[in-house]
């Protein structure tokens, strides 16, 4: 049975993806449909607003590429004033929300490298929440747990980094960033296909 689109490999990455092969057909091809029951959890970390602390935006996507939905969708946020008590906080809120939700995957959207080196606060403080979040969701045996850039985003939607924001957007007007990178583990084809051989 050939499998299009990589998802052969989800198949074997994600546990609770079912391929299954549903009868003959009276050709000589046999059918066969992709059973995909997945769902994705897109993140993204921002400061929106100046001299306020990060938030976290996380989108729960199901479906495949082709027709995404929207699961759920949320911001974590925290009051704490240090660094690490914000890390802790927002790594605290998460690990709650997945033992809610329970997706096949996730995908991290961590900002692009800097063209010049940057001494500001923030990136290296987003680095850290980033590298937090990542490591809840493998205490949560979720396997895959990708990190991916804007640009990285963009490539795997075989878009460019603009037009993948846009996809996000149009899906959730808040979230673009973490819409985005939830749809690039989705299958690209649709959960069923009778003419699949």
């Amino acid at each position: 049975m050939s499998i299009p689109n990589g998802a052969e490999a989800l198949t074997d990455a994600v546990p609770d993806l079912v391929v299954a092969d549903l009868g003959d057909d009276r050709s000589r091809h046999a059918r066969h449909s992709i059973v995909l029951c997945m769902e994705v959890l897109g993140i993204s970390v921002g400061f929106p607003a100046a001299g306020r602390g990060p938030v976290v935006t996380c989108v729960v996507v199901g479906g495949s590429q082709g027709e995404p939905q929207i699961q759920e969708a949320c911001e974590l946020r925290t009051a704490a004033l240090e660094v690490i008590d914000q890390v802790e906080d927002l790594g605290r809120m998460l690990s709650s929300k997945l033992s809610a939700l329970n997706p096949n995957a996730v995908v991290i959207c961590v900002a692009d490298v800097s063209p010049a080196g940057n001494r500001k606060a923030a990136p290296r403080h987003r680095l850290m929440i980033e590298g937090a979040l990542g490591y809840v969701c493998r205490d949560h045996k979720i396997q895959q747990v990708v990190y991916r850039n804007g640009k990285e985003v963009g490539e795997a939607l075989g878009l460019s980094k603009a037009d993948a924001l846009a996809r996000g957007k149009a899906l959730d007007s808040k979230r673009s960033a973490a819409a985005a990178a939830a749809l690039t583990a989705l299958p690209a084809v649709s959960t069923t296909d009778p003419n699949l051989s």
